[in-house]
This record gives structure tokens, sequence and C-alpha cells, in this order.
């Protein structure tokens, strides 16, 4: 009995962290627009703009914001199954950008498979919707990040409630 009781203590003292790249402006202001108008129109969540570096779960945690230059290359506009990916801009990976995801991944260890993207929407959309919505993405070559953030998730995101239970650690 006394097991069951501590497992479930340190459960409830883990938390799920993302670092995520945030964009500079005038990228920032232009995708938290877009966000939020697909939300208004799709009732779906509002998020901030961003890429997630690392994702983990720590038992304690310093707070964590820093500022960072780092530039994207687009790959493509596109769509998935994935509630957290419905509608977004993939990039290319490169040095700079696998070099500060394995100093993440070497500092908080997880199984945590980087795929830089930035998602538009979340939300469960017919395919021809999604379809759709891509014209009215403004194509960028290139998108510039100028911070790191560290949010609190929960521990599934499958729904808006979920989304909005995303806290930045400050």
């Amino acid at each position: 009995m006394l097991e069951t009781r501590l497992i479930a203590s340190l459960q409830f003292f883990m938390m799920k962290i993302a670092f995520w790249l945030i964009p500079a402006e005038p990228d920032r202001t232009i995708y938290q627009s877009l966000i939020q108008d697909f939300a208004a129109r799709y009732n779906a969540p509002i998020f901030a703009p961003h890429v997630t570096l690392h994702s983990c779960k720590v038992e304690t945690f310093i707070t964590f914001q820093t500022d960072i230059d780092i530039v994207l290359e687009v790959d493509q506009i596109s769509y998935s199954d994935s509630f957290t990916k419905s509608l977004f801009i993939q990039f290319f990976s490169n040095p700079q950008l696998d070099h500060l995801s394995e100093s993440f991944r070497q500092n908080f260890e997880s199984p945590f498979i980087l795929n830089p993207h930035l998602s538009l929407i979340y939300a469960n959309l017919p395919e021809s919707e999604k379809r759709s919505l891509i014209p009215k993405i403004p194509f960028n070559p290139s998108i510039r990040f100028d911070q790191i953030r560290a949010i609190e998730l929960p521990p599934s995101i499958q729904t808006r409630a979920d989304v909005e239970k995303f806290r930045p650690i400050e």
C-alpha cells in the first residue's frame, strides 16, 4: 500500500515541459493573427506561434527564457490527421537547429524527436477543409526565431481544453 502512494506522489510532482522557438517580429504577429483567425472560424484553441524544440517530463525546473537568433527555411505548408499538427508550416532542419536540439536532449533526457514545424490550428477538420486553408497562409521562404520559452503542458494534448492548460514558465 505504501508503494502505491509513493508512486502517486511522484507522478503528481512530474510535469511536462516543452521548449518553444518563438518567431521574431513581424512574423510573430502575422502567425498569431492567423492562429486567432482560424481559432475563431473553427472554434479552436488559441496558442502562441512556435516550433517545439524539445519536450520532456521533469520533477523540478528552474525558470527559463532566452534570446536566440535562428533562421529556419520553409519546406512546405501541409496538414495531417494529428490534432496538434492539423495545418502547419514544415521547416528544413539545419546544423544550428540540430545542435540546439541536441543540447536540450543532453540536458533533458526524453525520447523526443525533432520535427520542426509551426502549427496554425489545433482542430479535427476534414481534409478538404485543411486543403482549402493552405492558400490563405502567407508563404515566407524563411522565418527568423528570436526567443526560446519553456511551457508547462498537460500530460496529453488531444482537445481544446488540453491546449488551454498550456502555461508559460517565467
